[in-house]
């Protein structure tokens, strides 16, 4: 019975760990993902010209 008890406790206590830990990972992934849109979203308006490698300014030539 005493090592129910003590297990019980301990599950506790890793409950609001995890939950602690688990909140700063989806902070995390969500801050990612946001990022991710933006930088997506820019690249998109600035045109393909802009984001090709080895492309030339208009008029560089």
């Amino acid at each position: 019975m005493l090592l129910g008890f003590l297990a019980g406790n301990s599950y506790e206590a890793v409950a609001k760990a995890a939950g602690r830990d688990i909140t700063a990972l989806m902070l995390v992934v969500a801050l990612i993902a946001f990022i991710t849109f933006r930088v997506h979203t820019a690249r998109r308006e600035r045109g393909p010209s802009a984001t090709a490698p080895g492309s030339t300014p208009e008029g560089g030539q």
